[in-house]
């Protein structure tokens, strides 16, 4: 699947250690929310005034405190990383406006010969696609799931995802899927799912069932990632 990584994402570049440090944290946090979510199993099980039972509970206490930190540590990782893309943004802007007189030249060229005057769409529209848009066939979506994706043996912590960083600042987290013609995608144990028409979040909730109707994953550790390359994320 790494060779497939690379070379479906040919022209982006790799994270830095940093970058890589983000998705280790990520995945931390997941393995976190996972070990709460046994530990309330546990607490639930026990009787009311079993000493195991109080000590379940300082044990989510502080569980719940390391992720509440984490999460704290990740968001502020975010916040570099949107720093990082506003400023690969501005640096494109301060290019193109030294290039202008001959960005308008090639223009003027280009209306002459009859073609109407059409700017490229913009980083931030790009981005906004990314997010708020909808997955159609031909598209790459990169998908990470815990145990799946990549696959983990039995109580082994999750393996961080590979993650790529594009020219324009757009971090795409997991393992690149082609969707095909027909709107759908194949991942591993599971029929294919059907993907295009749906926005991120419907196809982050469309694999999650999937592999909780299967009985392949509990609900709460269905929690799919997925990100929408955009076709022209590299440029």
């Amino acid at each position: 699947m790494r060779i497939l990584h690379l070379s479906l994402l040919a022209g982006v570049c790799l994270l830095s250690v940093g970058d890589w440090s983000f998705a280790a944290d990520w995945s931390e946090y997941q393995t976190l929310s996972n070990r709460i979510t046994d530990l309330t199993d546990e607490y639930t099980r026990l009787s009311n005034q079993s000493p195991e039972r109080a000590n379940t509970k300082k044990s989510i206490e502080a569980a719940v405190a390391e992720a509440f930190d984490l999460r704290q540590k990740i968001q502020r990782e975010e916040i570099v990383a949107a720093r990082k893309e506003l400023d690969a943004i501005e640096q494109r802007l301060n290019e193109r406006q030294q290039d202008k007189a001959q960005i308008l030249q090639n223009k003027v060229t280009e209306i002459l010969s009859g073609k109407e005057l059409a700017w490229p769409i913009s980083e931030g529209r790009e981005k906004a696609k990314t997010e708020s848009g909808r997955i159609a066939a031909g598209d790459v979506i990169a998908i990470y799931l815990p145990g799946v994706l990549p696959f983990n043996p039995p109580n082994q912590p999750p393996t961080p995802p590979p993650v790529t960083n594009f020219d324009s600042g757009l971090v795409a987290t997991g393992y690149p899927i082609v969707v095909h013609t027909d709107g759908t995608v194949q991942l591993p144990l599971i029929d294919r799912i059907q993907v295009a028409g749906l926005s991120i979040r419907e196809a982050e909730k469309a694999v999650a069932n999937a592999y909780v109707e299967t009985d392949i994953l509990r609900p709460e550790k269905a929690r799919p990632m997925i990100t929408l390359i955009p076709k022209h994320g590299s440029n």
